[in-house]
């Protein structure tokens, strides 16, 4: 008789101890990448050993789901080849297939364990806080690091410039579809205001553009023009302030009036050509994942360029072209989910998730034209924003009664839920949404 409380009290702290280990998770993205990882690792445990004391091994997979599934295959295939351990150590190969599973496994994750509005607020201020700290820690680094460029803890400033054009599409399309009280707009608007400051001195043009663009959408489709119109100045000043300090800023800005005489631009074709050769020697599978630095030499890819300035590039050299299959398969079904979830979602906080999940593609759709931002953190962030907005759509993730379609039957093409895109593993098919369990 004292089993089942038992279990009962350990499946309840499991619970607990998921959703803090992915609050930590997601608020160490910004700032410490070990940090982070130690976290998401965390959470993933939990989360499998409260499944154990269920008894319960059942997982739901959403449509997208199952394409980072693909990805993940396509990576894994990629990696379990002699040549290619041996060449790139094991180590590096293992970061490579570990990096992708981190994603797909966090997003299973949120998907299956997030529920409730409030939770999903406490995880959207968790990551308003976090960019906060993170510009903050960003510019001590530039200006007192002598780094040359405002750095989080993701590698690389054009990385971090993704990650903070993401975050700023996040907070503009909060404010643009959810009432604040005047204190959280104003800590909303000062947060974003130190991001486009950190963001312009990443000096990563691709990503100033891209924000514009993204408020530009936004106001067009919302109407509301004054406080995105004032953004918009605000990163012109603070751009033209920082000309004057910044030298490398100031050749950016010129640059943009004649991009196709840009050095930097003009610098990453031999890399895109290098990387092609990489792909026409290994068609299939490619050099192995996170094997295009150690492939530089072979190459003749400058040491500076450890990955290939592209995201088709950078797949197509380390993962071949199944790597290519799988990512272009991922992105159509993100369009096609973007699609058909827009007719479907009618609250406040569903449409801003949406607006957002619009947004951080477009930044991973465009951005990986110039750096492959799919990857590492930029990634996870992307997908757990996509995971919010697919809880939000569900009736336990949000208040009121009109309640949306099953996401099993939103997300897929089918009339049925269990064809449509979302299954258990573990034999328990999708439930409807009058049928799923709370629990």
């Amino acid at each position: 008789h004292m089993i089942a409380p038992e279990r009962e009290r350990w499946i309840r702290r499991g619970e607990q101890g998921v959703f803090v280990f992915t609050l930590l998770a997601i608020f160490f993205i910004p700032i410490s990448e070990s940090a982070k990882n130690i976290a998401v690792v965390g959470a993933l445990t939990l989360w499998a050993m409260t499944m154990l004391w269920r008894r319960r091994l059942d997982v739901r997979v959403p449509v997208i789901g199952w394409y980072l599934l693909g990805l993940l295959g396509a990576v894994t295939l990629s990696a379990l080849r002699w040549d290619v351990i041996t060449f790139c150590r094991p180590l590096t190969v293992a970061r490579g297939v570990a990096d992708v599973f981190l994603y797909t496994s966090f997003f299973l994750l949120i998907v299956n364990t997030l529920r409730g509005e409030s939770r999903i607020w406490l995880v959207l201020w968790v990551m308003i806080i976090a960019t906060g700290l993170g510009d903050v820690a960003g510019a001590y680094t530039y200006f007192f690091s002598n780094t040359g460029a405002v750095r989080l803890s993701v590698p690389g400033s054009s990385f971090t410039a993704a990650y903070l054009a993401m975050a700023l599409t996040m907070m503009a399309a909060l404010l643009l579809h959810v009432r604040f009280n005047v204190s959280r707009r104003w800590l909303i608007g000062g947060i974003m205001a130190l991001t486009v400051i950190a963001l312009v001195f990443t000096h990563t043009r691709s990503m100033w553009l891209i924000t514009l663009l993204n408020l530009g959408i936004f106001s067009a489709t919302t109407r509301v023009w004054k406080w995105p119109v004032g953004l918009l100045a605000f990163f012109v000043m603070v751009a033209f302030v920082a000309m004057a300090s910044d030298n490398l800023i100031r050749q950016r800005v010129i640059s943009m009036g004649l991009p196709l005489r840009d050095e930097s631009l003009l610098g990453r074709v031999p890399i895109w050509q290098s990387a092609m050769r990489m792909a026409r020697d290994h068609p299939v599978l490619g050099v192995g994942p996170k094997c295009f630095r150690a492939s530089r030499e072979k190459y003749h890819v400058p040491e500076d360029f450890g990955q290939a300035h592209n995201q088709w590039f950078h797949v197509a050299a380390e993962l071949g072209s199944l790597g290519v299959l799988a990512l272009t398969m991922f992105l159509a079904a993100y369009i096609r989910w973007l699609i058909r979830i827009r007719r479907n979602v009618t609250g406040d906080l569903e449409k801003a998730l949406w607006m957002t999940c619009l947004g951080s593609f477009l930044v991973i759709l465009i951005g990986g034209i110039i750096d492959p931002v799919f990857r590492q953190q930029m990634a996870l962030f992307f997908i757990t924003l996509t995971g919010l907005a697919i809880v939000s759509t569900e009736p336990a993730g949000r208040s009121g009664p009109s309640a949306l379609p099953d996401p099993c039957e939103v997300s897929g093409g089918g009339s049925r839920g269990t064809a449509a895109g979302c299954v258990r593993i573990g034999g328990v098919h999708c439930l409807s949404a009058q049928r799923r369990p709370t629990g």
